[in-house]
């Protein structure tokens, strides 16, 4: 559909599926600037030491070696040394600013492991699709943008460092101890200011990555309305579910009626089963009861099962109407159930003890 149609708010069920998809709003500036100011933050804190500390390890690998006897193995032995040193050193740095990049990561979209995301998906290996993506208006866009970033930072890295270029380039007439100090100053200058301009155009980047990303979800007035239909169901499959389950009752309902004792007609219009054992029940039990065509099924079901029918017109409509099926009958109904009970008993030879309907209670 039109994206001018598309005047919604994405639903909750919406952002939820393309979450689920990887469709979130990121800004890569965003996280790039986190990450660079926690690594300015990490070596200001522990550069000056961490440099010191290489320093002075690396005097003490080349001095315990004479110049006579330096050669290869002893060249691979003091690198080994270096490297074990600098993982020691350095790694605990490393490991900081990769838990920051996560926290980055999580600080603009939550943490949750996607798996469609993960998903091999060929068309995105497709040269054509990839072309659209570039060229379209919003990839124009992120490439105007990107220039314009690199400008800005370009102007930046000179303006930072147009007055240490004299310093920078008389390193190598001083110690190594003054040269590493001063570089080590012009790089976390550095990296606190790009870091800084990269902070602000990461954050109107990811406002607008998030605006966009909400556009991008917006739904048309009857997409919601199929979604809400979808959440509480179809009218018509509910509908149908309705009427199976009425069926299934009936069914069940209806094999209940050849084990009933009596079945009370109107004649044609309402008919009700009921059974009694006294051993069990309390007072007398409607196993099935119905209108009309069901009715019509219960009397056939009881003459194929040679259940006794008994006309009781108001009977038969009164328990129709304030009893259902499994509930025995309420004590209002007993002197008159009984009597049906007892005249078909007599008529049947079956002889039972019903006193007000309700037995020996």
């Amino acid at each position: 559909m039109p994206d001018e149609e598309k005047t919604e708010k994405a639903t909750p069920k919406r952002r939820e599926e393309a979450r689920e998809k990887g469709q979130v709003a990121r800004s890569q500036d965003f996280s790039m600037a986190v990450l660079m100011m926690a690594t300015a933050a990490l070596l200001t804190i522990q550069g000056p030491r961490v440099a010191s500390l290489l320093l002075s390890n690396m005097r003490e690998f080349l001095g315990g070696v004479p110049l006579k006897h330096f050669g290869l193995p002893e060249a691979v032995g003091i690198l080994k040394r270096v490297a074990v040193l600098v993982g020691l050193v350095v790694g605990p740095l490393a490991a900081g600013v990769l838990l920051v990049a996560l926290v980055a990561g999580v600080i603009q979209v939550g943490f949750r492991i996607t798996p469609k995301a993960l998903e091999f998906k060929p068309e995105k290996f497709n040269p054509v699709s990839g072309m659209k993506r570039i060229f379209n208006v919003r990839g124009v866009m992120r490439m105007l943008f990107s220039a314009a970033k690199l400008v800005v930072m370009g102007l930046v890295l000179w303006l930072t460092l147009r007055g240490d270029f004299g310093t920078l380039l008389n390193l190598s007439r001083v110690d190594i101890p003054v040269a590493a100090g001063v570089m080590l100053d012009s790089v976390l200058r550095l990296l606190w200011v790009v870091a800084s301009v990269l902070f602000v155009l990461g954050v109107g980047d990811l406002v607008y990555q998030k605006w966009q990303h909400a556009r991008d979800l917006r739904m048309t007035k009857q997409e919601v309305k199929d979604e809400q239909k979808n959440a509480e169901g179809d009218p018509l499959i509910k509908g149908r579910i309705r009427q199976a389950q009425k069926r299934m009752a009936r069914l069940r309902m209806m094999q209940e009626v050849p084990k009933a004792d009596v079945v009370i007609t109107n004649p044609t219009h309402a008919a009700v089963a009921l059974q009694y054992d006294q051993e069990v029940m309390a007072a007398p039990r409607v196993v099935a009861k119905g209108w009309n065509e069901v009715a019509l099924r219960i009397r056939e079901i009881a003459a194929e099962n040679d259940v006794p029918l008994y006309e009781d017109p108001p009977l038969a409509r009164a328990l129709c109407r304030s009893v259902d099926v499994g509930d025995e009958v309420p004590v209002k109904f007993y002197q008159a159930v009984a009597a049906v009970l007892s005249h078909v008993y007599r008529m049947t030879g079956k002889y039972a003890e019903v006193t007000g309907g309700g037995g020996n209670r």
